[in-house]
């Protein structure tokens, strides 16, 4: 028994790419269906969220921190400085020298901003990576 052809409009055979398969279209269809099913059936769930949205609430988080992590260097600087000025009292040295010693060299301004860098520099870091590594 021979396998029925499909003809086009000229009369001649159809490949069998060409040849339109009901039973693939409606499988294809229902599939379909199921797809956008399950995304309704999520979306009302609250499994699903706005990527504008989403977008959003990113970037003011990412925001917020980076406004934080850069204004880190003031509190690191301030808490380094009374251990330190401990550290070198306890060595020895009079009280007033260290402080005079410290005020004079802007140790907590150079501590502030050795720590501005590298955070910065961490920031950069993360801003070079690619949306997709972040996952």
């Amino acid at each position: 028994m021979s396998a029925k052809k499909n003809f086009g409009d000229d009369g001649e055979p159809l490949s069998d790419s060409e040849v339109f398969d009901f039973g693939k279209e409606r499988a294809a269809r229902e599939h379909f269906a199921a797809e956008m099913a399950k995304i309704k059936t999520d979306e009302m769930k609250g499994l699903l969220v706005d990527k504008s949205k989403a977008s959003q609430k990113v970037y003011e988080l990412a925001s917020s921190v980076k406004d934080r992590l850069l204004s880190i260097h003031l509190k690191v600087a301030s808490s380094c400085m009374a251990p330190l000025e401990t550290a070198l009292t306890d060595s020895g040295i009079a009280a007033d020298t260290v402080r005079n010693a410290l005020s004079i060299g802007h140790i907590e301004k150079i501590i502030g901003e050795v720590v501005r860098k590298n955070v910065i520099d961490s920031l950069r870091d993360i801003i070079s990576k690619e949306q997709e590594n972040f996952v």
